[in-house]
């Protein structure tokens, strides 16, 4: 059975989720020549936005059914970090670098603009790739759970003999 804490991390994750996705669709209905910020890069940080919040809800749907899964609180806070709170700085990220034009070197050169100043990608990847890396991680401990498969009950042996 899934503990309260694992079902808390699971709603979190979809509500996290969700709300990347609303603000994903809200933030699409801005991209246009309108001054917001270069429109090429838009549609890329519109596309992040979506995509991520869609992980987020998955990964809370698939750690709310104790039945693929349980995980320890450790493996559990490790989740949240990276599934819940981990997208955040990625996701503003993307909408700031929209804006002043800095994202990753082939978005830049497709989108026709100049280089960004190197200390700006460097804090641009910087939010990428930390908060990245435990998304990445976090899964990584989702899969090994649902490897593992549901924790079993050591009450229910049978006596023998």
């Amino acid at each position: 059975m899934a503990s309260e804490l694992q079902l808390e991390v699971a709603r979190q994750s979809v509500i996290s989720g969700t709300a990347a996705v609303v603000a994903g669709m809200v933030y699409g209905t801005q991209i246009s020549d309108t001054g917001f910020g270069e429109s090429y890069l838009m549609v890329a940080a519109h596309v992040q936005f979506m995509v991520n919040g869609i992980l987020q809800i998955l990964g809370g749907l698939i750690l709310s059914q104790h039945q693929l899964c349980t995980m320890g609180s450790t493996a559990l806070r490790i989740f949240q970090a990276g599934n819940v709170w981990a997208p955040v700085p990625v996701l503003g990220v993307e909408a700031w670098g929209a804006k002043v034009g800095v994202s990753w070197p082939r978005l830049i050169k497709q989108a026709g603009l100049p280089a960004p100043d190197p200390k700006l990608y460097t804090f641009y990847s910087i939010l990428h790739f930390g908060p990245g890396g435990l998304l990445l991680l976090s899964w990584a401990f989702l899969l090994w759970a649902c490897i593992r498969g549901p924790a079993r009950s050591t009450s229910a042996k049978p006596k023998s003999g």
